[in-house]
């Protein structure tokens, strides 16, 4: 774990991912759990109240999350090129 907007030891979050896949699609669920170690006036919480720093901190992980699905999707396979057309034999009975 990294400390960092001074977190101590005691003041520790964690992110838990899970990837679960749906048809052809993979569903990513990410959970920001330990926020209840961190103080209300603590720097990280911004000065928001508990339910709106909750509100505005899943927001932020939803714009992440789409940006990561915007380049996580593969490139549109392209086509192949249809086989070139024999070329006919000429018809010895024409002259």
């Amino acid at each position: 774990m990294v400390e960092a907007l001074g977190f101590v030891r005691d003041l520790q979050t964690a992110v838990c991912v899970r990837f679960e896949s749906i048809g052809d699609e993979t569903r990513v669920t990410v959970e920001h759990c330990g926020w209840d170690t961190v103080p209300g006036a603590h720097v990280a919480r911004h000065g928001f109240p508990n339910a709106l720093f909750l509100r505005r901190h899943g927001e932020w992980w939803q714009t992440l999350l789409e940006n990561l699905k915007t380049r996580a999707r593969p490139a549109v396979p392209r086509q192949p090129e249809p086989p070139a057309m024999p070329s006919r034999p000429s018809n010895p009975m024409k002259s």
